[in-house]
């Protein structure tokens, strides 16, 4: 797979670099429509934080989200000498094919969040599509679910300890809603 990273194109199973997130976006969509008509293809799309990473798995044919949990790490997945083996054993567990990963439109942490996820590749070696996807409000997003789960429920049923992995929902679900509109 080739992805055109922001300093210039690079061979993704060869460097496996992270790249442009547009370009990224619309080559992995391609791949997926060609790929799940034919065999399962599963995506693991996460919400890097710094002490929690939520993530959610999609079904078989990348249609909707099927499983999500979250890693929680005492001080952050650069940090964490586990982190990376923690979301390998996702990916097998799971059966993924591809990952994505929010990243925010702009601010400080998207810098962070592409050092995890160049630490994650050059620590396993995996070989499969990886991009991103905007991020934006998907933890306003979540913690608005949550408070109405909650105040529909009349008491406590979900906690911000849910957050990040409703958040990972989220962006599944505007990968695979931007996937289907093409």
């Amino acid at each position: 797979f080739f992805f055109q990273a922001e300093d210039g194109i690079r061979d993704f199973c060869l460097s496996r670099g992270l790249g442009d997130v547009y370009k990224r976006q619309e080559y992995m969509g391609e791949v997926i429509r060609n790929l799940r008509a034919e065999s399962p293809f599963r995506i693991l799309a996460m919400d890097i934080g710094r002490t929690v990473t939520g993530y959610a798995v999609s079904d078989n044919f990348v249609r909707k989200a099927s499983y999500w949990s979250s890693i929680t790490t005492l001080a952050g997945p650069l940090e964490d000498k586990n982190f990376n083996q923690k979301v390998l054993s996702i990916l097998r567990k799971h059966g993924i094919s591809g990952i994505i990963y929010g990243k925010c439109s702009t601010g400080p942490m998207n810098e962070y969040f592409t050092k995890v996820m160049e630490a994650f590749i050059k620590e396993t070696q995996v070989k499969c599509p990886i991009t991103s996807v905007n991020e934006d409000y998907t933890t306003m997003a979540s913690r608005q679910i949550i408070n109405h789960v909650n105040n529909l429920a009349g008491t406590r049923v979900m906690g911000e300890d849910e957050k990040d992995a409703i958040s990972a929902v989220l962006i599944l679900e505007k990968f695979i809603e931007e996937l289907n509109q093409k």
